[in-house]
């Protein structure tokens, strides 16, 4: 008969045979770790997609700023909304455009701008804003020195484009602003005695009347009632079947 001690030595050798092929081949949580590591390592994967779509993103909105930022032209408009909060930024816009008028490329970088959509449209939305609001205090005042040519071409290039891509973002506006401009800077008495000159300068038709009917109530709030203006006016603005008063 086996001894005591060897029956027991040979109790543990097999206990310890039974744990090593439990831990190593018998682990029922080994397989559902294994798909956890799946969905894991899946989940990284489109995450890095994600991360790398949005790093691209981000990059190629930096090149745009960085082009918008290489702009000079632009930064000016953009620094002179600071002179919103001088005291006397009157004056000193006056000194900034008393210095802008003898920079002809800041003057052709003004127009084009202002008379094109498709130019205005790659600004974001606080630039444009403040480019459209300023551009037009720098025409007036270009105007206001005897300078309406600008003006008139930044006009007649707006009408031409209501015809073709419509009133986009408030432009009737502009082109109202722009109206008054004109007649500011070519006296309002010499178009009170001949109003063809505003008509014919920028090949007015009845689709336009309400932009110039509100700009001659901006430009003369003194006469809009008064009857011998509207009768010098109405034909101008009204086609032959049409009798309504400004």
């Amino acid at each position: 008969m086996m001894a005591p001690q060897n029956k027991f030595l040979g109790l543990i050798v097999l206990v310890t045979a039974v744990l090593v092929v439990y831990f190593t081949h018998g682990k029922p949580e080994q397989k559902s770790y294994f798909h956890k590591d799946q969905k894991t390592r899946r989940h990284l994967f489109f995450k890095n997609k994600v991360e790398k779509s949005i790093a691209i993103k981000s990059s190629d909105n930096k090149t745009q700023q960085v082009s918008k930022k290489s702009d000079p032209f632009s930064d000016q408009y953009q620094n002179l909304s600071k002179l919103e909060r001088v005291l006397d930024k009157h004056s000193r816009q006056t000194d900034l455009f008393s210095a802008w008028a003898l920079k002809p490329k800041m003057i052709e970088y003004t127009v084009t701008r202002m008379s094109s959509w498709e130019e205005l449209s790659q600004m974001d939305t606080n630039q444009q804003a403040t480019f459209r609001v300023n551009a037009i205090k720098f025409l007036k005042f270009l105007a206001a020195e005897g300078d309406v040519g600008h003006t008139e071409i930044v006009a007649q290039n707006i009408i031409s484009e209501l015809d073709s891509v419509g009133v986009k973002k408030r432009r009737d506006l502009d082109l109202i602003d722009l109206i008054n401009i004109w007649i500011d800077g070519n006296g309002k008495s010499e178009i009170e005695k001949n109003p063809e000159i505003l008509f014919d300068t920028f090949n007015y038709k009845s689709s336009l009347r309400p932009y110039f009917a509100t700009a001659l109530r901006y430009s003369f709030p003194e006469k809009i009632n008064n009857v011998e203006f509207i009768n010098k006016f109405l034909p101008y603005l009204v086609k032959e079947k049409d009798h309504e008063v400004l």
